[in-house]
């Protein structure tokens, strides 16, 4: 069977073998499985959703061999999602396989309530005219004015086609409003604005509607149940069969409604889901989200315009704080400006740094929007630079340098002066790379893998805040990279052995006068022979190159593996903004893999000066 032709179900749609387990399902399940099509397959349906009350037929569905009823179940998912459905299950054509149709009735059922004294009416016009239509079937091409005026006198359009696809001339005026056309006598694929690439396909399945092979609720899911409206208003199609003597179909009944108040009321509710989460995470992560405003904001002030490739750098690390942050519309500005600066070639022509600039400052404007937000929410003190203190910074720096300069007199001075310039001067960078958990869930979360929580492994270790603010938003890169390049999808893990649910371990410690901080993944590592390939395709000589050799190019400028750019990686960019920064401290940034273990990612920064004594 083409199973190609459930694609397009807006409904839940699985089907599945003598097992009961799932050997396809479309898209719009994952809603009620909370998982992933790939995930889902080779599972039993009842092991994803749970029903009450249970449905008999899941432990025995080879025993189906008619279409049954719809039955209404309620449903729990892992996810915790509960609602309603209506269930049907038939068996298809090559009699090894069955086909189970869902109708989610929660959101119905929950819009009733709420507008149920404003539908009322509605409603009740629309049980008549269903009733009247029923009665009535034979009668239809002769309808008499008084129900086209009753049909006037509904703000819902109504009208009818048959086999051929051909509108009937009973319709309701307020047709030209829904459907924005008087449709008499039209086809109705005409009328439903069906792209012309696609009218052979609807034709064919109006053919199969009409013969009824499957039950018209089910064939009639494959319909198109909104129309695009040139005022963006939101138009609701539904579809009732209309039967002869013989109980086969004669012609479809479509009932087109304006949602559009309904819709806008759906999407304010959900902005104000989007800002109570918001909220809730600026309550909880107070300093992480402090420290985001800070670096961006920083990042913003340094776009360089005059070296394309330094603002790729800038541009791509901005991007991924903003992502971090949850902040979708920003990210989708800097994704276009990456799109812009990648077409540079040369010097950057005025023409496009206005451009550049011109998004910048939506990028800036949208970063004033969220901060003024957030001082709504927490008070103007919070971005409040002496927040930390009780005195001034610089009266703090002046007496550590006092403190210094009498450890000849007094030696608790020196312990005193370290302890304050650890504690006001310095970061944790562990507390810092903790931060990028949410990150690490969400990016690997898009793309149906499992990541466990972050392991901190050793000592941590405390770096000059200045420097943790240059370094720290880079790391971003790593994550995000591990995650997409190096980490496989949980099905692929069980099979070589490994658990489902990836690791990432840091280790944090000083060594050789200096800071070294390991990120480390269990995932499939860099293949050198693929680092090879894009080398020889570029004309770089390796032969001579060991295999950890070779793979140190991943830092190189645009150097990935990948072929195509995504929100995650792509771009080559990201690891080679590391190794800049890091060269600029006189650091070093190094990588070592085995295929099929893992890959490290190590970070080495001489320790350097207290702030108080550079600033001295």
């Amino acid at each position: 069977m083409n199973e190609s032709i459930f694609e397009t179900l807006l409904e839940p749609c699985f089907i599945l073998n003598s097992e009961a387990k799932i050997i396809f399902c479309n898209e719009t399940t994952t809603q009620i499985t909370a998982c992933t099509r790939r995930k889902a397959k080779n599972k039993k349906l009842n092991e994803l959703i749970e029903f009450s009350p249970k449905i008999d037929w899941l432990e025995n569905i080879a025993s189906i061999v008619d279409p049954t009823a719809y039955k209404e179940v309620s449903f729990k998912n892992p996810d915790g999602l509960e609602g309603k459905v209506q269930i049907t299950c038939q068996v298809l054509e090559d009699s090894k396989s069955w086909i189970v149709f869902f109708r989610d009735v929660t959101l119905e059922e929950r819009l009733q309530k709420k507008y149920r004294a404003e539908l009322e009416e509605k409603e009740n016009y629309a049980r008549n005219l269903e009733k009247m239509v029923a009665e009535r079937t034979s009668q239809l091409q002769n309808l008499n004015h008084l129900m086209t005026a009753l049909l006037d006198s509904l703000d819902q359009g109504f009208l009818i086609f048959n086999r051929n696809g051909q509108v009937l001339d009973v319709v309701s005026k307020a047709c030209l409003q829904t459907l924005q056309v008087d449709p008499k006598g039209k086809k109705v694929w005409d009328v439903l604005k069906i792209p012309a690439e696609k009218v052979d396909g609807f034709q064919k399945w109006l053919k199969t509607l009409f013969e009824e092979p499957l039950p018209f609720e089910d064939l009639i899911a494959l319909a198109p149940t909104q129309l695009a409206h040139s005022d963006d208003k939101k138009i609701d199609l539904k579809y009732y069969a209309i039967r002869d003597e013989k109980n086969k179909i004669d012609g479809v009944v479509t009932v087109s409604s304006d949602l559009t108040a309904l819709w806008e009321a759906q999407q304010e509710a959900e902005l104000q889901r989007i800002e109570s989460q918001r909220i809730l995470k600026l309550l909880k992560e107070k300093e992480i989200v402090l420290t985001f405003f800070e670096e961006t904001k920083s990042l913003l002030e340094k776009l360089d315009y005059e070296d394309s490739t330094e603002l790729f750098r800038q541009v791509h690390t901005l991007k991924g704080s903003f992502s971090g942050f949850g902040d979708r519309e920003s990210v989708s500005t800097l994704h276009s400006m990456e799109d812009l600066i990648h077409q540079i070639q040369g010097k950057i022509s005025p023409e496009i740094r206005a451009k550049l600039k011109e998004k910048s400052q939506l990028v800036l404007s949208r970063w004033n929007f969220l901060r003024n937000w957030t001082i709504e929410i927490l008070g103007e003190k919070v971005f409040s630079q002496d927040k930390y203190f009780e005195i001034p910074q610089n009266e703090l720096s002046r007496i550590i340098q006092i403190l210094s300069n009498i450890i000849s007199i007094d030696p608790q001075a020196q312990n005193l002066a370290q302890e304050l310039t650890d504690h006001y001067f310095k970061k944790s960078v562990q507390k810092y790379l903790q931060s990028y958990q949410k990150i690490i869930d969400s990016s690997a979360r898009s793309l149906g893998k499992e990541v466990d929580k972050i392991h901190f492994v050793s000592q941590d270790v405390r770096i000059d805040a200045q420097t943790l603010t240059e370094i720290g938003p880079l790391f971003v890169h790593v994550f995000r990279n591990a995650i997409d390049h190096g980490i496989e999808f949980p099905e692929d893990r069980k099979a070589m052995g490994k658990p489902a649910a990836a690791e990432i371990i840091i280790s944090t410690g000083y060594r050789d006068q200096g800071i070294l901080i390991e990120i480390s993944d269990d995932g499939r590592g860099i293949n050198p022979q693929i680092i090879r390939e894009k080398l020889n395709k570029n004309s770089i000589a390796n032969t001579n190159l060991t295999d950890q050799e070779v793979i140190q190019y991943i830092f190189e400028p645009s150097f990935s593996t990948k072929e195509s750019v995504t929100e995650l990686s792509g771009r080559g960019i990201g690891l080679d903004a590391l190794k800049n920064t890091f060269s600029k401290y006189h650091g070093k940034v190094w990588v070592e893999s085995k295929i099929g273990i893992g890959t490290v990612f190590s970070f080495w920064i001489p320790t350097t000066k207290p702030a108080y004594k550079q600033a001295a």
